[in-house]
């Protein structure tokens, strides 16, 4: 029987500094952590100032406890709410930033440098409520390994971020966290079957 596991309460965004070199926005060490909100948005914002073109990108932390959890990952899902639609395309990643988030996480999502590793294909949000993330075989991988141990970590970011390519206009959602009442961030495990194939002898 599959159910769901709901996101640990600290899970949140982090906003990056303005610049006007989205490079220089995009691969900056610190931001402002923001957890323990009901509701709040994450993306690429793309604004001026003055003649200039101004970056700004939140990046959303998740973690689930799944330390208490047995068996083979065959398939997972992860799903969050979202209170928008603005029709922006997103991607779960890889992210390290723990349990706790604080302003220097804001980078710990690149693996290589300044290389992401992408959990899913990328999700077009272009209607309200939950949304699935189909988790790739790198994602499950990093399932796997906090089985019975610890903290599955994930992270969503527009998918522009991810391809660090210069966001042509804003794309940014709202989502529900872990302290909403209703809406939490979700993910939903399917394990493999046991063989339990019993093979018998025969006497001649």
């Amino acid at each position: 029987i599959m159910a769901y596991i709901y996101a640990n309460t600290g899970d949140g965004v982090i906003r990056g500094p303005n610049s006007t070199n989205f490079r220089t926005a995009r691969e900056a060490t610190t931001g402002v952590a923001s957890s323990g909100n009901n509701t709040d948005t994450f993306g690429v914002n793309v604004g001026t100032a003055g003649r200039s073109t101004v970056w700004r990108y939140t990046r959303a932390f998740f973690t689930f406890d799944v330390s208490d959890k047995s068996g083979i990952v065959d398939s997972c899902t992860f799903e969050v709410d979202s209170t928008t639609s603005s029709g922006g395309r997103f991607v779960a990643i890889f992210h390290d930033a723990g349990t706790s988030l604080v302003n220097d996480d804001f980078n710990n999502v690149f693996t290589s440098g300044t290389t992401m590793e992408d959990y899913s294909a990328p999700v077009t949000i272009s209607s309200t409520g939950y949304h699935t993330f189909n988790l790739n075989s790198d994602g499950i991988s990093a399932l796997q390994s906090k089985i019975g141990s610890g903290d599955f970590e994930i992270g969503l970011v527009a998918y522009t971020d991810f391809q660090a390519v210069s966001p042509p206009a804003t794309s940014e959602e709202t989502i529900r966290f872990a302290n909403s009442t209703l809406g939490k961030p979700r993910i939903e495990i399917t394990y493999a079957k046991a063989d339990n194939a019993i093979f018998f002898g025969t006497n001649f």
